[in-house]
């Protein structure tokens, strides 16, 4: 069979349809193409659920080695998402390792130990966004932007003084990569430079907690290693502490902004979850199934694979799109329906899946929850009051803007954890 290539003429990744709204494309591929060549990107694309899962589950035809560390940065023409030893460019049996000895700082328990902290965080932020005047309200740019940042900030003990640098890294690190959104332009050595400060500040935190372990996460992760009878060597602490500041914040704030539109722009739900607090953790998981944050990541082919009458050739770069997936007719019921009822809303791949499952899937969830469940409670109406303004990148959707008008249900004091 000829190979089932795919132009920018049918689907441009970076084209402004594909970047308001690539569902209905997703669909055509699906139905027309589901495993198909993205001829000016060199890149395959899998559109289909089971083949994305497939891909995930296997990672010896499928390496994350090459897959993340070189087709991805190679397709948004910057750097990748991680660093050294960070687990998303790893492969077993590293990969293995690394993961054991990270994992127990995020199993639920572990996470649930965190969620006071979190809820004070994002309290002192809706302080200062119902403090703001009006017509300058914007969930996207003063909640979901700044809570993660705030929450990863403190998971990594950085100073308060050094709050903005967080905030700085956070917006350089992606100023390296094309077409983020309207602005400053790109400017690859802005996120060079956040990478080497984020790497030098971790490395020396983690430089003082090898030698005397602390509460915060790094030193939990140094003692949890120790339990189990293994070391993480400041390499791994430098490669996963980037990866957080950087992968992490961003899925988490694009998830936030994706969760607020879709409820804004169904106000039935938001008076159900006002009415319902209970769904709140189904409309999280509704939300990855239905626009997730990550609409896909990349793989590379060790040997020749095939998908049905398609082969995909050796040393080739695979995208698997999340975000087709979520909405695969095969798998959901009305897929193109927001429904956090939805019985298989939790079946949804958009934090990856089998081996390289998201670690920080629990956090991001908790997250999530705990902003929604603040923001209701501290308002008794929110208001779409402008156009949201969409994220100009492929692979991170989430929203650079939504303004809303926001009406105060109670009050509280506080200082700002992050400056607005």
């Amino acid at each position: 069979m000829a190979t089932p290539a795919v132009s920018a003429d049918q689907f441009d990744p970076f084209g402004p349809a594909a970047l308001d709204d690539p569902y209905p494309i997703y669909a055509q591929l699906r139905r027309l193409a589901p495993v198909a060549y993205l001829e000016d990107h060199d890149v395959w694309m899998l559109a289909r659920y089971d083949d994305v899962v497939r891909a995930w589950r296997d990672p010896a035809a499928f390496s994350s080695v090459r897959g993340m560390g070189v087709a991805y940065p190679r397709f948004l023409g910057g750097a990748g998402p991680g660093a050294g030893r960070s687990l998303v460019v790893l492969d077993p049996p590293v990969h293995t390792r690394l993961r054991r000895l990270l994992a127990p700082a995020f199993t639920p328990p572990a996470v649930a130990d965190l969620e006071p902290e979190v809820r004070q965080l994002c309290s002192l932020l809706i302080d200062g966004l119902l403090a703001r005047p009006p017509g300058s309200q914007d969930l996207a740019r003063h909640l979901a932007e700044l809570l993660p940042m705030a929450v990863i900030a403190r998971l990594l003990d950085v100073p308060g003084d050094r709050v903005d640098d967080v905030r700085r890294w956070t917006t350089d690190l992606r100023s390296a990569r094309p077409g983020r959104q309207p602005g400053p332009p790109v400017d690859p050595a802005a996120g060079q430079r956040a990478r080497a400060e984020v790497q030098a500040h971790v490395s020396q935190v983690v430089a003082e907690r090898v030698g005397q372990p602390g509460d915060d996460l790094l030193g939990r992760l140094i003692h949890g290693a120790r339990i189990l009878g293994d070391e993480l060597d400041e390499d791994d602490l430098v490669g996963f502490a980037t990866l957080l500041l950087a992968a992490g914040h961003e899925t988490t704030a694009s998830l936030l902004s994706n969760l607020f539109l879709a409820l804004l722009q169904r106000p039935h739900w938001l008076d159900t979850l006002r009415a319902t607090p209970t769904l709140i953790p189904a409309a999280v998981d509704e939300t990855l199934r239905f626009d997730p944050p990550v609409q896909g990541l990349f793989r590379w082919t060790t040997g020749s694979v095939r998908f049905r009458d398609v082969v995909i050739p050796a040393n080739s770069a695979v995208w698997g799109l999340f975000g087709s997936a979520g909405r695969d007719e095969s798998r959901f019921d009305q897929p193109d329906v927001f429904d956090p009822t939805r019985a298989t809303a939790g079946d949804h791949v958009s934090f990856g899946h089998g081996a390289h499952a998201c670690l920080g899937a629990p956090l991001a969830r908790l997250t999530a929850r705990v902003a929604v469940e603040t923001l209701l409670r501290r308002t008794s109406a929110i208001q779409l009051t402008g156009t949201p303004q969409r994220s100009a990148n492929p692979v991170f959707r989430g929203l650079a803007s939504l303004p809303v008008a926001l009406t105060a249900a109670s009050a509280a004091g506080g200082r700002h954890p992050v400056a607005a």
